[in-house]
C-alpha cells in the first residue's frame, strides 16, 4: 500500500471526495452493485440523509468537535414547532453569518439532544476516552496495494492509555433508539458498523506503517459508544468482538476485489458491469411459502340458502352470492320460481337493479297468473323502468 496521506479536512470535504472509496461505499459490495452504481457511479439516485443521520451528526459535532448549542427562538417556529418557516431560515442564516468558523448547533428548548449530550459527558469511560484522544476525526487516504483502489477512512477517535493492558483504543460514536442488546446487534448488522471499524483500522495500520503516526498504527481494542436517543437516554461503552472484526475483514476484502473488477468492466463499456453476477441466470420456480403447505385445508362451512316458495336449494350461499329477491324484499327464490314470478329481481346493491319491462307489461295487460300486488307494483313503476317508446297507452 502506497501514497498514504493524512488530511486535516472538514467532514464535509471528506465526504465530497470523488473516486476515493470510503467504508460506507464499500459496504454496498459485493451484495448490491446496482445500488452502488446509481449512488456512486452513474449518480442518478443521490444518497439521502435520514433524520437519524442528522441527529447523529449533531451529536458528533457537540461531543467530538466541541460545538455549542444555541436555542431556537420560539417565535421563528411554526404553530406546531416546525423549523420549516421563512422566519427560522432567516434566523439560521443570521446565526451562521455571525459564527462563520465556529457554528453552533441550533436546538429547540425541549430537544432530546440536550439530554443525550449531557449523559455522554457524564459517563466516566466517555470522559476518559475524550481526554486520552490522540487521533480524532482525521482523514487517511491511501492506495490499496492488492487492488490499486484509492481508499479513504475517517475514524471518530483513537484514545491512548499508556498504563492499560490494551493501551490503544479505536472508538466510534453511534446513536440508537434502544440500547437493549438485541437492538444494538441488529443495528450493527444492518448498518455494517463492524465493517466500518475494520476499514478504519486498516487505514490506521497503513498510516502507521508509513511512519505518519506517532505509533505503528496498531489497535488493541475497538469500542462503540452507544447513545440512546429516547428516554432515559442511556450510554453504553462496549468492545466489539474479535470474530466480528475478522468477519468484517473478509467482507471488506471481497468488496474491494469486487469493486476493482467492476470498475475495469465499466471502463470497457460492459453493460453488465454493475449487475449482480447471477442477474441473467434462470430463476427457480416461484412457489408458495412452505408453511402454506403445512396448513390443514378445511373448507369453511357456508350456510345453504333455500327458496322461500318451494324450499328447494337455490345454489347460493347468501345475499352476497346474487340471491334473487322481490322488490318488496321477499325472497330468496330459486331459478325456477324466479322465472315464474316476473316481478322478482336482483336485490339492491347486488346487481344493476333493473326490472324486465316486458314482464311488467304483461302484468299491466292483465295476465291472469299475476297476483294483485304484482300488478299494482308494475303499474306504479312502469314509468321508471320501461323504455318511453314502448309504454302502453
Amino acid at each position: 500500500m502506497t501514497d498514504v496521506q493524512i488530511l486535516d479536512i472538514s467532514n464535509a470535504k471528506y465526504h465530497a471526495m470523488d473516486g476515493v472509496w470510503s467504508s460506507s461505499q464499500l459496504k454496498l459490495l459485493p451484495g448490491d452493485p446496482m445500488l452502488f452504481d446509481v449512488q456512486h457511479i452513474a449518480k442518478t439516485m443521490p444518497f439521502k440523509r435520514t433524520k437519524a443521520m442528522e441527529l447523529g451528526t449533531k451529536v458528533h459535532r457537540l461531543l467530538l468537535d466541541g460545538a455549542e448549542t444555541i436555542d431556537i427562538p420560539p417565535e421563528v417556529l411554526s404553530k406546531v414547532g416546525s423549523t420549516n418557516t421563512n422566519a427560522y431560515r432567516r434566523w439560521e442564516i443570521d446565526v451562521f453569518l455571525s459564527n462563520p468558523t465556529d457554528r453552533p448547533v441550533p436546538v429547540k428548548s425541549d430537544d432530546p439532544i440536550k439530554h443525550i449530550i449531557a449523559n455522554l459527558r457524564a459517563h466516566k469511560m466517555v470522559r476518559e476516552l475524550l481526554s486520552a484522544s490522540v487521533f480524532r476525526e482525521q482523514s487517511i487516504v491511501w492506495t490499496d496495494r492488492d487492488t490499486g483502489l484509492k481508499l479513504r477512512s475517517r475514524a471518530d477517535d483513537v484514545a491512548y492509555f499508556p498504563n492499560a493492558d490494551q493501551p490503544r483504543k479505536l472508538w466510534d460514536l453511534k446513536t440508537c433508539s434502544s440500547i437493549e442488546e438485541r437492538d444494538k446487534q441488529s443495528q450493527m448488522l444492518a448498518l455494517k458498523y463492524h465493517r466500518s471499524l475494520d476499514h478504519y483500522g486498516t487505514g490506521l495500520a497503513v498510516a502507521g506503517g508509513s511512519s505518519l503516526l506517532s505509533w505503528d498504527g496498531s489497535i488493541d481494542e475497538v469500542l462503540i459508544v452507544w447513545a440512546e436517543t429516547s428516554e432515559p437516554y442511556r450510554v453504553h461503552v462496549q468492545a466489539v468482538a474479535e470474530r466480528a472484526l475478522s468477519r468484517a475483514a473478509e467482507q471488506n476484502w471481497a468488496a474491494k476485489e469486487d469493486l476493482a473488477r467492476r470498475l475495469v468492466l465499466h471502463a470497457a463499456g460492459d453493460p453488465d458491469a454493475w449487475l449482480p453476477d447471477d442477474y441473467h441466470l434462470p430463476r427457480p420456480e416461484l412457489d408458495l411459502p412452505e408453511y402454506e403447505y403445512q396448513k390443514e385445508d378445511v373448507m369453511p362451512e357456508r350456510p345453504l340458502e333455500y327458496c322461500c316458495e318451494c324450499d328447494a336449494a337455490t345454489g347460493k350461499a347468501g345475499e352476497g352470492e346474487d340471491s334473487l329477491y322481490r322488490d318488496c324484499g321477499d325472497g330468496p327464490y330459486c331459478e325456477t320460481c324466479h322465472k315464474e314470478l316476473p316481478c322478482q329481481r336482483i336485490k339492491p346493491g347486488i346487481s344493476d337493479d333493473v326490472v324486465a319491462w316486458d314482464q311488467m307489461r304483461a302484468a299491466v295487460l292483465g295476465d291472469p297468473d299475476q297476483t294483485n300486488d304484482v300488478i299494482n307494483w308494475a303499474l306504479n313503476h312502469i314509468d321508471a323502468y320501461m323504455p318511453t317508446n314502448q309504454k302502453e297507452t
